[in-house]
């Protein structure tokens, strides 16, 4: 079973986050809940109580959870991730032929499901990159399901400012042999 650290939402802060936007800010959450590590998983509920969704969390960050779900309906896992890079693939399925190009951009962050997340193909290659704490262990999981869809390599390229304001090391680096 999947344990989700709950942490609530100071009063009137929910209104963004139920029109859709996927950012929980650390300001907006009351204080007292369990310690956050990157990767954490979370359940979000406004001051009432209500639920907002699930994601993961960045304590290190400004933007203290990436809403993944909206609600408490789906577990967030590696299937979750895996499935969510497989929807992108196949959204873009045919651009290659249609643009004349083996340059393409197959994750766009926040459009595709996974806030922090930027994924570019050149041919049979992917380059990965994370900006979000909270996605970073699901990295191997991306990469696999990349290869499982007929990508040789995959490139991890998570590196800049970006990668300090998160608390996350950088990396770059072959997450394919």
């Amino acid at each position: 079973m999947l344990l989700y650290t709950r942490v609530k939402l100071k009063p009137k802060e929910e209104d963004r986050l139920l029109a859709g936007h996927p950012w929980v800010f650390a300001n907006e959450v009351e204080t007292g809940h369990k310690p956050l590590t990157p990767g954490s998983l979370v359940e979000v509920i406004t001051a009432k109580g209500l639920p907002v969704g699930r994601g993961v969390a960045s304590p290190s960050s400004k933007i203290l959870v990436r809403l993944l779900t909206r609600g408490f309906n789906e577990h967030i896992d590696e299937a979750f991730i895996a499935a969510r890079v497989q929807t992108a693939i196949k959204n873009r399925e045919g651009y290659k032929k249609k643009l004349s190009t083996d340059g393409i951009r197959m994750l766009f962050g926040e459009a595709d499901g996974l806030p922090g997340i930027i994924a570019d193909a050149f041919g049979h290659t992917i380059v990965l990159s994370c900006f979000s704490a909270g996605l970073k262990p699901f990295i191997p999981t991306m990469s696999q399901t990349f290869q499982e869809n007929g990508f040789k390599f995959v490139y991890e390229k998570s590196v800049g400012e970006i990668c300090q304001k998160e608390g996350m090391p950088e990396f770059q680096g072959w997450l394919t042999k």
